[in-house]
């Protein structure tokens, strides 16, 4: 009888001993994988730090192009206005040429306007 009890205290202390080793093993694992983790956190972090640095840079890139296409605009309107004002001389000289003096707005002298009077 006292066998039995030896027997089954071995075996209870055996299934024991095997529950914990079952559990050590899962732990371990469960170590591991929160060692995988942490990494691929750390990795993703970096990736997110590089990802914003490039988001910077590109919003940088696209305020002074957005700054170069105003200042563009601006010197067309500018260039547009000289074109408009040297294109007025240019028909008033053609104008000038192309009328016969006789018919040219003069202003008549005030002795000629004396004498008519």
């Amino acid at each position: 009888a006292r066998m039995k009890i030896i027997k089954k205290k071995d075996s209870a202390l055996h299934e024991m001993e095997e529950l914990i080793g079952e559990k050590d093993a899962a732990l371990r694992e469960m170590e591991d994988r929160n060692e995988e983790l942490e990494k691929l956190n750390e990795d993703l972090k970096a990736q997110l730090a590089a990802s914003r640095e490039q988001n910077e840079e590109l919003s940088a890139q696209i305020d002074k192009a957005i700054m170069q296409l105003n200042e563009r605009t601006r010197m067309h309107g500018d260039l547009e206005l000289e074109h408009l004002k040297l294109q007025d001389q240019v028909e008033s000289v053609q104008t000038a040429l192309t009328t016969p003096f006789w018919k040219s707005p003069k202003k008549k002298s005030p002795t000629k306007k004396g004498k008519r009077k």
